[in-house]
């Protein structure tokens, strides 16, 4: 237990600060109001929220990046005359498979998506 005087780290059971004698008060460990802990616990389930809507997003997009150079190319094929030549979208369909997949890794571990951004933030704070 802390002291509230000195700071000093006494026993658990502690009724007395060792170091300065104050009279120690006991904590409820069942008191909730104004916990940290509580508070990142919150900040945590809202941006496991914001990671899973960020999924759905980088699905959708996936999605439209993959339909749009398949479409493209499909009908590209569709009205070139015979032995002519048509453009082949690859880049925009792998680009769109790879959003797509992404999101639902993310979206089955959103977890990830918040650890990615931790792992930035630190290498931000070090520079």
């Amino acid at each position: 237990m802390i002291c509230q005087n000195c700071r000093h780290q006494n026993d658990p059971e502690a009724k007395y600060c060792l170091k300065c004698g104050t009279k120690l008060e006991q904590q409820n460990p069942n008191s909730e109001g104004g916990s940290v802990d509580k508070y990142f616990s919150n900040k945590r389930e809202l941006y496991l929220d914001q990671a899973k809507k960020l999924a759905n997003k980088e699905m959708i997009l996936g999605i439209v990046w993959l339909g749009a150079g398949a479409l493209i190319t499909f009908g590209g094929y569709l009205f070139t005359p015979a032995g002519g030549t048509y453009y082949v979208l690859w880049g925009a369909m792998i680009v769109g498979g790879y959003r797509f997949i992404r999101g639902i890794g993310y979206k089955l571990n959103p977890e990830s998506l918040l650890d990615k951004a931790e792992r930035i933030a630190k290498k931000g704070n070090t520079k």
